[in-house]
C-alpha cells in the first residue's frame, strides 16, 4: 500500500511539474527574464573593460548589483557611516522595528509610538526614514555595509556582490592602446557569444522541460546553462504566436545592445588613444626639459654675469659721467 501511494504521487508530480512551469509561464515574464540576463552579461563585459571596484574601495554614488540582479548604491548617512542602500528588502540590517524598539530608536513615549496611525513616518538619528504599518515600524531601503558586499561564492542569500572585484584592460598600464585591441577584441566577440547564449536559453526553454541544456554557438566555446522557468510555455499547449514573439524580441534587443556597446567601445578607444597618446608626450616633453635644465640655466646664469661686468667698459667719451646727458639745443 505504501509503495503504491509513493508510486502515485510520483505520476501525479511528473504530471504536474510541467504544468505548474507552464502556468508560471508567459509572455511578459520571460520578456522580464531575458532583460535580466542580458543586463547581467552587459555589466560582466563592462567589467572587463572598465574594471569593478570593490565594495570597500567604492566611491559614493556607485551601483553594485548583488547576485540575485538587485541594484545597491553607497550612501553616508548624517553620521558619516558609509553603507549599501537597497530596494530589495534584503541586508544585514533591520528594516522592521516594533512600537517599543520604535520608540527607543525615536526618542519617543512607548504610547504614543503604538498609538500613531497608520502612515506616519519619522527620521531616526541616521537620517534614515520609517513609516508605521499594521505590522509596527519598517523602513523601504535595505542597508548592509561594505564586508556584506564584497563578492563572496559561498554566500548564498544573494546580498553579495555578483562580480569579483578586478582591474579592466583599459586600466593597463605602461601600453599603448594599440596593444590594448587584440584583448578588447577578444572580449567583443565573448559578449556576442553570451548574448547569443541567452537567446538560446530561451529558445531551449521553450521547446523542453529539462533544468538545464548543452547550448553550442558556432565560433563559440559550448555552455551547459540553466533554463529559464519564466520562458518554459506548455509543451501541449504552448501559443506559437507568443513563444515567436519572444524569440524574435530576443534577438531584436541582443543585437540593438551589441550595436550599441561597439559604438561605446569604439569611443572609448578612441578617447583612450587621445588620453595615452597626451601622456605620452607629456612625458616626453618633461624628459626633454630635465635635459635641457642644466644647459639652458648655465647659458642664462652666464649671460647674467656678463651683463653684470659692462660697468668695466671704459668710457671714450667727454660726458660720460654726465646723466642724463644734456640737451646742447
Amino acid at each position: 500500500m505504501r509503495k503504491r501511494l509513493l508510486y502515485t504521487g510520483c505520476l501525479l508530480a511528473a504530471g504536474l511539474l510541467p504544468a505548474l512551469c507552464a502556468a508560471q509561464a508567459s509572455e511578459d515574464l520571460c520578456k522580464n527574464a531575458v532583460h535580466d540576463q542580458l543586463a547581467k552579461e552587459q555589466r560582466f563585459y563592462r567589467a572587463v573593460l572598465f574594471g569593478e571596484p570593490s565594495a570597500t574601495g567604492a566611491t559614493l554614488g556607485k551601483v553594485k548589483f548583488d547576485k540575485d540582479g538587485d541594484p545597491w548604491i553607497k550612501v553616508k548617512n548624517v553620521r558619516g557611516e558609509k553603507n549599501w542602500a537597497s530596494l530589495s528588502g534584503k541586508g544585514s540590517q533591520d528594516t522592521k522595528k516594533s512600537d517599543a524598539e520604535a520608540a527607543e530608536a525615536f526618542g519617543m513615549d512607548p504610547d504614543a509610538a503604538a498609538r500613531a496611525p497608520i502612515g506616519t513616518t519619522f527620521s531616526d538619528e541616521s537620517g534614515i526614514l520609517w513609516f508605521k504599518t499594521l505590522d509596527g515600524w519598517k523602513t523601504a531601503l535595505s542597508f548592509q555595509k561594505d564586508e556584506d558586499m564584497e563578492f563572496d561564492e559561498g554566500k548564498t542569500d544573494g546580498t553579495s556582490s555578483e562580480l569579483e572585484a578586478r582591474r579592466g584592460i583599459f586600466d593597463t598600464q605602461r601600453m599603448l592602446t594599440s596593444e590594448l585591441i587584440p584583448f578588447l577584441v577578444s572580449s567583443m566577440r565573448t559578449f556576442q557569444c553570451r548574448t547569443q547564449y541567452v537567446c538560446d536559453t530561451v529558445n531551449a526553454s521553450i521547446a523542453t522541460t529539462e533544468p538545464s541544456a548543452q547550448l553550442n554557438v558556432p565560433g563559440c566555446l559550448p555552455e551547459e546553462r540553466m533554463l529559464i522557468p519564466a520562458c518554459r510555455f506548455a509543451i501541449e499547449e504552448r501559443q506559437e504566436s507568443e513563444a515567436a514573439r519572444v524569440q524574435r524580441y530576443c534577438i531584436l534587443i541582443g543585437n540593438e545592445m551589441l550595436r550599441r556597446e561597439a559604438d561605446l567601445l569604439k569611443f572609448a578607444v578612441e578617447y583612450d588613444a587621445a588620453y595615452r597618446t597626451i601622456l605620452q608626450f607629456a612625458g616626453n616633453f618633461d624628459l626633454s626639459l630635465q635635459e635641457l635644465k642644466w644647459p639652458l640655466t648655465f647659458t642664462i646664469r652666464q649671460a647674467t654675469n656678463i651683463i653684470g661686468q659692462y660697468n668695466r667698459i671704459p668710457c671714450f667719451l667727454g660726458n660720460c659721467d654726465a646723466s642724463p646727458i644734456e640737451d646742447t639745443k
